[in-house]
């Protein structure tokens, strides 16, 4: 019975640990996802005038949310495995 009790907490610990390297490799993704967006609204704001202005800030707003989503979902994780409890 207490074996048990060892394996599921071996199950939980592992679970965590594999989370938490998967939101490490997430968020570094984000990064690279956010430099390619700022550097297409760069571009965009540069050769596509005045409508090209329109798009770029749609992609900048839209890239900086999405990061935001990212790097926070470590602290969102964080926040729900300490409330939720097993």
């Amino acid at each position: 019975m207490l074996s048990n009790v060892y394996v599921f907490a071996d199950v939980f610990t592992s679970l965590n640990n594999m989370g938490i390297e998967f939101l490490g490799k997430i968020q570094t993704l984000g990064w690279i996802c956010l430099a390619l967006a700022l550097a297409t609204a760069g571009f965009s704001w540069i050769i596509g005038g005045s409508e090209g202005m329109r798009k770029a800030k749609v992609i900048i707003i839209g890239g900086i949310a999405g990061f935001i989503l990212i790097v926070g979902a470590n602290s969102i994780a964080t926040y729900f495995k300490d409330t939720i409890a097993f």
